[in-house]
């Protein structure tokens, strides 16, 4: 019996959703996924830090928006990776 982790983690700490980990990321973290989440997030570009959000081939609702407040940041990055991206479709 192992203890299930937080849909969102860095490291060893967890978090509820995937905004809470962008909001608490600091340069060079990977926020990793451990279940299927359905969320809008924003995340927030700043100088020098750059982080990496690992989508641990969990399924993705939702959209990732990167806002760099319409300045150009040499030393930011956002890294987008193993997601499996869902559709919705409505049907009318």
């Amino acid at each position: 019996t192992g203890v299930k982790p937080s849909p969102a983690m860095i490291g060893y700490t967890g978090y509820a959703t995937l905004q809470d980990a962008i909001n608490a990321a600091v340069n060079g973290d990977e926020i990793k996924l451990y279940e299927t989440l359905e969320e809008n997030v924003t995340v927030p570009q700043a100088p020098d830090v750059a982080i990496t959000i690992n989508g641990n081939s969990q399924n993705y609702r939702g959209t990732i928006t990167v806002d760099g407040k319409s300045a150009t940041y040499v030393t930011a990055a956002v890294t987008i990776k193993n997601f499996k991206f869902n559709a919705f479709v409505a049907y009318i």
